[in-house]
């Protein structure tokens, strides 16, 4: 994976933590606001997808890459079925 996807998938990651303890905060509270809750959540769950998707599709570049000796037609169609059922 190359440093700038690398970088990317961390700072989603580090994100995805600081909103998790958020939302942990805000579930111990009496009489938080539960839709602020469910929205936290989505944010959490979003950050993961997004870190997983770069995570996944790099190292589905490195693997294919070498495999497939760079044919690169074959590579982004490979990119395209993931991203699509991802």
């Amino acid at each position: 994976m190359t440093i700038n996807k690398t970088e990317a998938a961390v700072r989603s990651l580090k994100k995805a933590r600081g909103t998790l303890e958020t939302v942990l905060m805000m579930a111990e509270e009496k009489g938080s606001d539960c839709l602020a809750t469910v929205q936290q959540i989505d944010s959490v769950i979003g950050l993961l997808r997004s870190a997983r998707r770069t995570i996944v599709t790099n190292r589905m570049a490195d693997c294919l890459g070498r495999e497939l000796k760079g044919d690169k037609k074959v590579v982004d169609e490979m990119f395209r079925l993931y991203t699509k059922i991802s």
